[in-house]
């Protein structure tokens, strides 16, 4: 891996209907990282639409590692939902030891977050945010309450403005937990943190800024930017 002052290449796996990292990525951290991406077909919002997606993963993983990234990251937070954290794991381990890269998911990227007790909010319907509901409390997280908005269209997901998610975030956190996730990777709700944690005064997590943290802990890079997230991205953390 490029450790040195230079750009160092992050390739990005991305659903193919997914408009919202790539812009956001550059937008916050281009000055560090290049970002080189492959898609893989997303036919549907439901539970096995995500796991026949799933079956392009060796494909993406070859073009990126021919494209020569120094970081590979997946980028579909239900998907590793679905998968579960093992299975997870297992998988970016076997393409490290394939391709020599160091890789990560956004699931496995939450797993950096200590909170206890969270709300959840997304752009799913019931079947995926139940889901990853049930991911977190199988993983040691208490979900104390979740909201989706219930969008069924993927591409549609990516339109909701950072506006309409600080409101439905707000609408819907509770006071008794300790960090609000916002998940999915196509819902522009990293630019929605900084008006959400001046409200609520906890930390806030999006799908978004846990991949990016991790990212720029395999690169041993540290990134300072509180508006998006005083947990991951301040040397002051509340």
């Amino acid at each position: 891996m490029n450790t040195s002052g230079d750009k160092l290449r992050v390739g990005l796996i991305l659903p193919a209907l997914q408009v919202v990292t790539e812009p956001l990525y550059y937008q916050v951290a281009g000055e560090d990282f290049d970002y080189f991406t492959t898609r893989i077909y997303l036919g549907g919002t439901d539970v096995d639409d995500y796991k026949e997606m799933d079956k392009s993963l060796p494909r993406a993983v070859r073009e990126l590692e021919t494209a020569e990234v120094d970081i590979i990251a997946y980028c579909c937070t239900a998907s590793g939902a679905i998968s579960g954290y093992e299975e997870e794991k297992d998988q970016c381990r076997a393409f490290e030891i394939e391709t020599k890269i160091p890789m990560t998911t956004t699931m496995t990227s939450l797993r950096l977050v200590d909170a206890k007790r969270i709300v959840l909010v997304s752009p799913y319907h019931e079947e995926i945010n139940q889901t990853e509901n049930d991911y977190f409390m199988r993983n040691g997280i208490e979900v104390i309450k979740d909201a989706g908005q219930g969008i069924t269209v993927g591409s549609q997901m990516s339109k909701v403005t950072p506006e309409q998610i600080v409101d439905f975030a707000l609408e819907h956190w509770d006071d008794s937990a300790d960090a609000l996730f916002m998940s999915c990777m196509n819902w522009q709700a990293m630019r929605a943190v900084a008006v959400v944690e001046s409200r609520i005064n906890k930390p806030v997590i999006t799908s978004h800024s846990a991949t990016l943290w991790k990212i720029t802990s395999l690169a041993n890079r540290y990134l300072r930017m509180p508006e998006y997230g005083k947990r991951l991205f301040s040397e002051t953390r509340i």
